[in-house]
Order: C-alpha cells, then sequence, then structure tokens
C-alpha cells in the first residue's frame, strides 16, 4: 500500500461546488457520506474557502432579530438553531456577543420553593406531571428542584405518602 493520505470518498469538484453552494458542515457529511471531520480535513486539503457561519447567517449579529426571537417570542436557542442548521451553541454564542440574556423557560412556580415543595414531595407529583402543568421541560422542573434544595425520587419509583410520626402501618392480611 502506498504512503500518503488515503483517497477521499467523493469527488473534489462536487466538494467544490457544494462549499461554495454554502451547504454547512454538517449537510456536506450527509451529501457526500462521511463524517464530518472528514469534510473538515478535505475542505482544508483542497484549499477551498469556507464563508463563516455569520456571514452565512447575518441575524446572528442582528440584534433585533435576536432579541424578538428569544426575548419576545420566547424560542428557545436550540429552536432558533434548527431553523438556521446551525449548532446551539453558534447561537449561544450570537447571543452572548449581543448582551443578551436568555430567559429562562416556566413561570414563578420554578423560583417558589415551598410551591415545588408541596406539589413534588407533599402531593407527589412527578416531575413530567408539573412540567406539563407549567409549559417547560421535566429537566427544567428537576433543575428547579436542584436549586430549591428538594431531593428528588429515583427514576421511576412510586410515590408513597409519608406516615405521621406517631402512625402504626397496617400489617395485611394474610
Amino acid at each position: 500500500m502506498p504512503a500518503g493520505r488515503p483517497p477521499l470518498p467523493f469527488d473534489p469538484d462536487e466538494l467544490r461546488a457544494d462549499v461554495a453552494a454554502g451547504l454547512t458542515t454538517a449537510q456536506l457529511a450527509t451529501r457526500h457520506g462521511c463524517g464530518r471531520s472528514t469534510i473538515v480535513a478535505a475542505i482544508a486539503r483542497y484549499g477551498l474557502q469556507r464563508r463563516s457561519v455569520w456571514e452565512r447567517h447575518p441575524e446572528l449579529s442582528n440584534v433585533e432579530w435576536l432579541t424578538r426571537e428569544i426575548v419576545n417570542d420566547r424560542r428557545s436557542a436550540s429552536s432558533v438553531a434548527r431553523e438556521l442548521g446551525v449548532s446551539t451553541t453558534t447561537v449561544c454564542t450570537a447571543l452572548s456577543d449581543a448582551g443578551i440574556v436568555i430567559p429562562r423557560r416556566g413561570g414563578p412556580e420554578l423560583d417558589d420553593v415551598e410551591w415545588l415543595r408541596h406539589e413534588y414531595v407533599d402531593n407527589g407529583r412527578g416531575m413530567a406531571d408539573i412540567a406539563e402543568e407549567i409549559g417547560v421541560a421535566p429537566m427544567t422542573v428537576s433543575a428547579a428542584l436542584r436549586r430549591g434544595g428538594i431531593p428528588t425520587r429515583p427514576r421511576g419509583s412510586r410515590w408513597q405518602p409519608a406516615l405521621p410520626p406517631d402512625a402504626t402501618p397496617l400489617a395485611l392480611p394474610s
């Protein structure tokens, strides 16, 4: 086997055309049937110039657009990223560069430790049930419980009401 780099699994002219058309690394990898690292290596090997994500998506530098999408319309960074075909990290970087703080999801319930304790501990509600009520993901409820110092139950565990200290458990008939 000759020494040197192995041949790339696609036609360089097709890659040049796709890069010029502005396809993302992920789109190029899917189109050419290889991994992203292979695409990055091929772009470097052929000396191709890619437009930056900021050039391909000028809205990422538009503070008004970002504010409208994230703050006013309450969209998540991942939702905006999917729409643009970029990573969530890219959107978060744009938000940080613009000085926009991503608002926390959910209502005031997530900051009310007593309400959370009552619903989760006293009433035995699950994270998914609470999350559905206030319009957030169960992991958001989990994070709020942790912030509030409320211990969580193991996944899939059944809630058992706590017995008062002076209560005697009932014996089941044999």
